[in-house]
């Protein structure tokens, strides 16, 4: 997720960052400019497709973050840790 990779590049802490990253238009434009660059034409014409009204957000919510996030916890390994 390009949203995790631009909260660690900008130090935030917690998935609410989110909120914050999401208020800054520049940041907002490039990463809908990214979006589908480098897929095949054809792959970015369906997903174009996809969206039948103009997404508003160009960042996940932190909610939606968090319980990805939290899909990779295995708490047998976390019990090993220190």
């Amino acid at each position: 997720m390009v949203s995790l990779v631009l909260l660690n590049i900008a130090g935030g802490d917690s998935v609410d960052v989110l909120r914050i990253q999401e208020k800054d238009e520049g940041l907002v434009k490039v990463v809908r400019q990214l979006g589908f660059s480098g897929h095949p034409g054809k792959e970015r014409r369906e997903q174009e497709r996809r969206w039948r009204e103009e997404r508003n957000q160009a960042f996940p919510s932190p909610s939606v973050v968090f319980r990805y996030l939290t899909s990779f916890v295995n708490t047998a390994e976390e019990i090993k840790r220190v």
